[in-house]
C-alpha cells in the first residue's frame, strides 16, 4: 500500500484528504515539516498555509530523493506558482480543493513511482471506494452494481433524475474498467447542434469544407477507452441513425474522409428520460434503445436516501471549505433531511454551501438553514403568508427527538 504524508496544519483539509484517498496508507503531520522523508514514504502532500520559510528548499530535497511532493495554497499569483514548481513540486493545488483535482494530482504523482498497484489505488479511491462511503442501501446496491459491470466490455445505459450524479457513475465505470489507463471522453447530446454532430464525434478531415481544419472527433479521442453520451435521450434523429452505424461497426468516417476509422471505445449513456416512452412517442430509435440497454443503472434520487445526507453534507463542506470546520447541528440536519430535493445532489450542495455562509458560527444551525431557504428557488418549501416567516414544512415525523 502507497504511503502518502501529508503537512497540515488544518484538520479539515487532513481529514478531506484522507476521505479522498481511503485506501492509501496516510501519515498526518500537523506541526512542522519533517525534513527528512519518513520510512516508506512515497508521496507527500504539503499546506502551503503553514507558511514555512524552507518550503522551496523542501521541494528541492524532495526532488533530488525521487519524492513526489503535491502542494496545496491559497496562492493564485502566477509567478508564486512557477517558483513552487520550478523548486520542484509536480503539482499545485489552488483552494478550494476538490475531490477529483486531489485525485488527479495522486494519481499524476502515482505514476511517477512506475507502474504498479499506486494508480489502481487511486482508481478505487475515486470509484468504489468512494461511493460505498455513503450508508443507504441504495448506493451500497449501486457501488456493488458499478464494481461487478466495469469488467464487462458492453455498453451502460445510466438513468436518474437531474442532479443525481450520473457522471460520476460514468467515471467510476470507466477508472474500476481495464480501460482505466484510456480517456473518459465526455458530450453532452443535448448540447450539440444537430448539424454539427458528425463532425464533433467523427472528426473533420482536411479540405472537408472551406476553411476546415483537420481535426478528430470524440469516438477517436476515446479510443482504447471510454466514451460518455450525457443527455442521449434529446440526440437529434440523424445523429441516432449515425451513432448507431458507429456503434454497429465499430468505425468512424471523418466529415470529408474517405476512409473509415477503426475505433475500440466502450459506451456509456446516460438520460433523465424514459426512453421506452421515447420510442413509443416516435422520438427515440427502438434500434438504438437495443445498442445502448446491455448493461443498466439507476442511481436514486436523494430522497429515496436520506441516511446518505450527513455524510455528503460533510464531503461537501470540506470541499467547499478546506480551512474552516464547519460542521450541521442535529436540529439543522433534521431540517434538512425533510426537504424533497427536486434538484437532489446538485440543489443540496447549493443549499449546504449557502447555509455555511449564512451561519455566525461554523455550527450550522437551523436557523441558518431556514436563511437559507429564504429565496426564490426554495420559496414553496416555506409555509405561512411570506417566504420570510420562520415557519417551515415539517411535520412530527422530521422532528428532533426531546
Amino acid at each position: 500500500m502507497t504511503k502518502i504524508t501529508v503537512i497540515s496544519s488544518s484538520k479539515s483539509l487532513a481529514n478531506l484528504v484522507s476521505s479522498v484517498l481511503p485506501f492509501f496508507d496516510l501519515t498526518i503531520v500537523n506541526s512542522g515539516m519533517p525534513q527528512v522523508p519518513l520510512e516508506g514514504e512515497r508521496i507527500r502532500i504539503i499546506d502551503s498555509n503553514l507558511r514555512d520559510s524552507s518550503l522551496l528548499q523542501q521541494l528541492s530535497a524532495f526532488a533530488c530523493s525521487g519524492i513526489p511532493c503535491i502542494v496545496i495554497g491559497a496562492a493564485r499569483d502566477l509567478n508564486a506558482v512557477v517558483r513552487i514548481i520550478r523548486a520542484g513540486a509536480v503539482d499545485y493545488i489552488a483552494k478550494p480543493l476538490s475531490r477529483r483535482r486531489l485525485l488527479e494530482a495522486v494519481r499524476s504523482a502515482a505514476g511517477l513511482l512506475g507502474p504498479g498497484a499506486e494508480t489502481s489505488e487511486a482508481q478505487r479511491s475515486e470509484s468504489g471506494g468512494y461511493l460505498r462511503r455513503y450508508p443507504s442501501p441504495a448506493m451500497q446496491n449501486l457501488a456493488a452494481h458499478i464494481e461487478r459491470y466495469a469488467d464487462a466490455n458492453a455498453p451502460v445505459l445510466i438513468s436518474g433524475e437531474s442532479g443525481t450524479g450520473k457522471e460520476i457513475v460514468a467515471q467510476s465505470i470507466h477508472d474500476l474498467s481495464p480501460r482505466a489507463s484510456g480517456s473518459l471522453v465526455p458530450r453532452n447530446c443535448g448540447a450539440i447542434p444537430h448539424e454539427l454532430f458528425e463532425s464533433d464525434m467523427f472528426g473533420v478531415a482536411t479540405g472537408a469544407y472551406t476553411g476546415a481544419h483537420p481535426r478528430e472527433g470524440a469516438f477517436v479521442c476515446a479510443h482504447g477507452g471510454s466514451l460518455f453520451l450525457d443527455e442521449i435521450g434529446e440526440l437529434s434523429p440523424s445523429g441516432q441513425v449515425a451513432l448507431l452505424r458507429a456503434i454497429e461497426t465499430s468505425q468512424v468516417r471523418p466529415v470529408g474522409a474517405d476512409k473509415v476509422h477503426d475505433v475500440d471505445v466502450r459506451i456509456i449513456a446516460a438520460t433523465n428520460r424514459n426512453l421506452s416512452d421515447a420510442v413509443v412517442a416516435g422520438r427515440f430509435r427502438l434500434d438504438l434503445l437495443y445498442r445502448l440497454n446491455v448493461l443498466t443503472l439507476c442511481v436514486p434520487p436523494l430522497r429515496e436516501r436520506p441516511e446518505d445526507l450527513p455524510v455528503l453534507a460533510e464531503d461537501i463542506l470540506r470541499e467547499s471549505f478546506p480551512d474552516r470546520e464547519h460542521q450541521l447541528s442535529t436540529t439543522a440536519l433534521y431540517l434538512l433531511r425533510a426537504l424533497p430535493y427536486p434538484g437532489n445532489v446538485r440543489e443540496f450542495r447549493n443549499l449546504v454551501v449557502r447555509s455555511a455562509v449564512l451561519s455566525d458560527s461554523c455550527c450550522i444551525d437551523e436557523s441558518a438553514v431556514r436563511q437559507a431557504l429564504r429565496s426564490d428557488l426554495h420559496a414553496g418549501v416555506l409555509t405561512g403568508s411570506a417566504a420570510g416567516t420562520d415557519s417551515v414544512g415539517l411535520d412530527d415525523r422530521h422532528s428532533p427527538p426531546a
